[in-house]
């Protein structure tokens, strides 16, 4: 392999066998300066899961623009009219299950409150019965897919439930709670990732998607750490994965354990790995449970420029010595819009130009948009998916994601 010296840039060539450790320290003839050389590692990825993962990479791509199929396929843009089949499939299965949700209370109130059985789990579980059991249509899924984006309209529109002194109601103990467990997701994995022996760049983008919230944190730290796609694919498979298995454990763990409406919202928002997938279970838990879980949720992902700086410097360190990167334009360029559009109408809220009787009557709204975003998770949650990833990354983002969930456990059983 070809080196460099850092001091002098004078070049050599190392027999890459004398390299047996991770790295060794090599004195350059020339200026004397003792550097590191660190050892290559050329990643053999067998042929059916890069591809899988290069199709997964494709898909969550274009799941944002809610053209998966079209996409895919390199076909022409579709129009306004090809959403509308979908769009009306979304409205049916959103007022069936609520009717479905509502009949199911009128027979036996107790029991749906004991075990959280409502028109959530109904949507959820119904969307992914059909998508892995009997397939959904290509032209569905156009429109089905566009209740991703109006989820997000739905926690924007919430900002008007929240005042400033609401938002700072998580108090000092919350705020502690939120930045102990992003961080320390991300220290994990990076000390994991070492341990088992995972490219940085790929232990970088997992770091971030398991420690804020998945998909937007993944993307937004890829470029810093010069992710592959295989790699941003496969960390977003993890934490959806496993915010799969949270999404249904966490509110039967919950009631177990008999928490708060307000602890189970917190412990969503702390501990789930994905946005759509923390509303989604504190939705089951609680009307109450979803708005907190919102708030949190929304504080966490605040976290995402300073994770990526923090990934960025470690990154720096690591791998590209000397290289310039631009984290400044890539944090703008990526940071969730939804986030911001939240705190706008929190201020407007602030302000007193919304009161709690203006925000009772736009609540409902809120509910279809939340459940049109469940119908879409459900419909869009392929299990063959969550087959591709695999190895120290699998293992990385299992064990963090796991202490994460049952340490935030404790901590808000004991704190909140």
């Amino acid at each position: 392999m070809k080196i460099q010296c850092t001091r002098c840039n004078v070049s050599y060539n190392l027999d890459d066998r004398k390299i047996n450790r991770d790295f060794v320290k090599v004195k350059c003839t020339n200026c004397g300066n003792l550097f590191e050389v660190r050892k290559q590692r050329i990643n053999v990825e067998p042929e059916h899961r890069r591809i899988a993962s290069e199709i997964i990479k494709e898909r969550i791509q274009t799941r944002k623009s809610a053209d998966v199929s079209a996409s895919a396929r390199g076909s022409a843009r579709i129009g306004f009219i090809d959403y509308l089949p979908g769009l009306f499939v979304l409205l049916i299965l959103t007022w069936l299950a609520m009717l479905l949700g509502g009949f199911l209370k009128s027979v036996d109130p107790d029991l749906m409150s004991r075990y959280h059985l409502n028109y959530v789990l109904i949507l959820l579980v119904a969307g992914m019965t059909w998508r892995n059991l009997i397939g959904i249509p290509d032209n569905l899924m156009h429109g089905i897919s566009l209740g991703r984006p109006l989820l997000k309209i739905g926690i924007i529109i919430m900002g008007l439930r929240f005042g400033l002194g609401a938002v700072a109601s998580i108090g000092i103990t919350g705020l502690f709670i939120i930045a102990v467990f992003v961080f320390g997701s991300v220290a994990l994995i990076l000390f994991l990732g070492k341990k088992l022996d995972m490219a940085d760049s790929f232990s970088g983008v997992l770091a971030s998607a398991v420690g804020i919230c998945g998909v937007s944190a993944a993307i937004a730290a890829a470029p810093v750490v010069k992710a592959r796609d295989t790699e941003i694919a496969s960390s977003i498979i993890i934490i959806i994965g496993w915010g799969l298995v949270f999404l249904f454990a966490f509110p039967f763990i919950g009631s177990a354990f008999g928490l708060t409406q307000y602890q189970f919202g917190a412990w969503a928002g702390t501990g789930i790995l994905n946005s759509g997938q923390v509303i989604a279970s504190a939705s089951i838990y609680g009307k109450e449970a979803r708005d907190i879980a919102t708030l949190y949720n929304i504080v966490r992902v605040i976290g995402i420029p300073f994770v990526v700086l923090f990934i960025a410097f470690w990154y720096v360190g690591r791998e590209a010595r000397g290289e310039k990167v631009e984290i400044g334009e890539i944090i703008f360029s990526k940071f969730p819009i939804f986030v911001i559009g939240f705190f706008v109408l929190v201020l407007v809220r602030s302000f007193g130009l919304v009161t709690d009787a203006d925000y009772k009557l736009i609540n409902p709204i809120v509910d279809w948009f939340f459940a049109f975003g469940f119908v879409s998770i459900g419909c869009n949650t392929l299990f063959s998916d969550l087959k591709v990833a695999g190895g120290g990354a699998f293992w990385a983002g299992s064990i963090a994601a796991l202490v994460k969930a049952f340490a935030s456990l404790i901590l808000i059983m004991i704190f909140l």
